[in-house]
């Protein structure tokens, strides 16, 4: 062998982060390729391999499930039994613990299969690998108006401090999941797409904007010319919390009143006819009244667009759909009750009449629906006009 062909292979291996670097840029399980096809057009390929924050939760929940499932089987077999109650409940503790178990089975594999995103050719495709198929979805690239950084779930949040989502947005309000990682990882791909796609650097769709928190059910969002509010029903509360009160207080005063009307012994009232059955007979029957009349209860959905306001009440008595044009709306209204009560927003129209939007909101609520509806009408307007 000539003496000029001695250092052409390295001497040692490369290490790990050289060959990530000889990829491209790395961040976490983020890696970006610059490609170049055969017809000499360049794309740029965003590999994210696992979401990191997903797979601890998913971990832990599936920890906490063979830990349970683990623990009342053992509880059904010991000779010397803790508690009649619990040892009669042991198949409701089985079968949650191994629902558990599967379910964070399920997502641990999820979060680690791998997610791609590419730009080529004025398009943005994303391709998702499950565990039978490959799904991909492709999306024109200029219809992409930015790109969000939102916080992550509560299940993964609480166990991942400071993981984010990305998430683009297209022209149309809808959201599109691109990865849900570390802030270090959901910054990066935030930076190549806006770089790529000839976004702001500082997000703007919903920048700024105070979001409902616990125990609100509202549901709002700002489109790039447009918003979308969703009010649920009223939640059961009396009916719950009297289901809340009655389930656990109902076995001990069934069993009482056996004692007392047949002097039988407590023990053997709990080990012949455990009055246990009645607790869970009340829950089932409350939670099965509560989800009855929820079901009755009005709900209300506000989408307004470029072209049209759309309110939809829905309802199983008297569902509703009423529509006005975009160019027809002059404001939204606030009005705050006198003391206490609720608030509610109106919309007014262009020969001055008003027309109620939304009602019952607590004010923090209101606030935060009429801010972002104020700012979603100057948007829809614009872009009509």
């Amino acid at each position: 062998m000539d003496s000029s062909d001695e250092h052409v292979l390295p001497a040692s291996p490369l290490s790990r982060a050289e060959l990530d670097y000889a990829r491209g840029a790395v961040v976490g399980a983020v890696v970006v390729d610059r490609r170049t096809s055969s017809d000499g057009s360049a794309a740029v390929v965003i590999t994210i391999h696992r979401s990191t924050p997903a797979f601890r939760a998913s971990v832990v929940l599936a920890g906490i499930g063979a830990i349970v499932l683990s623990g009342a089987v053992a509880m059904r077999f010991l000779s010397a039994r803790p508690s009649t109650i619990i040892e009669s409940l042991w198949i409701v503790f089985a079968l949650t613990g191994l629902a558990w178990m599967i379910t964070g089975a399920s997502r641990t594999f999820d979060a680690l299969r791998p997610r791609t995103i590419e730009i080529a050719n004025h398009t943005l495709s994303i391709l998702v690998r499950r565990e039978r198929e490959m799904v991909r979805a492709s999306v024109a690239s200029g219809d992409i108006a930015d790109v969000l950084l939102e916080p992550a779930p509560l299940r993964v949040a609480a166990l991942s401090h400071g993981a984010q989502r990305a998430t683009a947005v297209h022209v149309s309000g809808e959201r599109i999941h691109l990865h849900e990682g570390t802030r270090a990882e959901t910054a990066f791909v935030r930076q190549v797409l806006a770089a790529e796609l000839a976004l702001r650097d500082v997000q703007w769709v919903d920048a700024t904007l105070l979001r409902p928190r616990w125990p609100s059910r509202l549901k709002a969002r700002l489109d790039p010319f447009g918003f979308e509010v969703h009010q649920p029903a009223a939640a059961t509360w009396t009916l719950l919390a009297l289901t809340a009160i009655v389930s656990p207080t109902l076995p001990f005063l069934v069993a009482w009143v056996r004692v007392r009307m047949t002097d039988r012994s407590w023990q053997n009232i709990w080990e012949r006819e455990p009055p246990v059955l009645w607790g869970v007979g009340a829950l089932l029957l409350g939670l099965a009244l509560s989800a009855i009349v929820y079901h009755f209860r009005r709900s209300v959905a506000v989408t307004l667009d470029s072209r049209v306001l759309t309110i939809s009440e829905s309802s199983p008595l008297r569902p509703a759909l009423y529509e006005w044009p975009t160019l027809q709306l002059k404001s939204f209204m606030l009005r705050e009750p006198a003391r206490g009560g609720r608030c509610s927003i109106d919309v007014e129209l262009a020969d001055g009449s008003q027309e109620s939007v939304l009602e019952r909101l607590t004010i923090y609520d209101a606030k935060i629906a009429f801010e972002l509806m104020t700012i979603g009408l100057t948007r829809a307007q614009s872009a009509r006009g």
